[in-house]
């Protein structure tokens, strides 16, 4: 199993860390960073990265006409390999 994702996350928190450090006064860090669309596998396998699918339409009223907001459905794909170094998650 790769250690892909705990790389890349250990380089560009380093990275953006120093970034903010520079320009600003930090009080205090709260999450020095983290991929935001991670799963866990409670199976014992590997961390794998999903990526939101979003679809966005107007739906219709009772009385034929299309309501004034949009509405968002959505679902998470799962990565079958590392997006990083192509190795297959079991």
């Amino acid at each position: 199993m790769c250690k892909c994702i705990e790389n890349t996350t250990q380089l560009a928190s380093k990275k953006l860390v120093t970034e903010v450090e520079k320009g600003s006064t930090v009080s205090e860090w709260i999450n020095k960073g983290s991929f935001e669309n991670k799963g866990l596998s409670l199976s014992g396998g590997p961390s794998k990265i999903s990526m939101p699918f979003i679809i966005k339409y107007i739906r219709k009223k009772v009385n034929g006409e299309p309501e004034k907001r949009e509405t968002t459905a959505h679902t998470y794909i799962y990565l079958s390999f590392c997006p990083f170094c192509g190795e297959k998650y079991n």
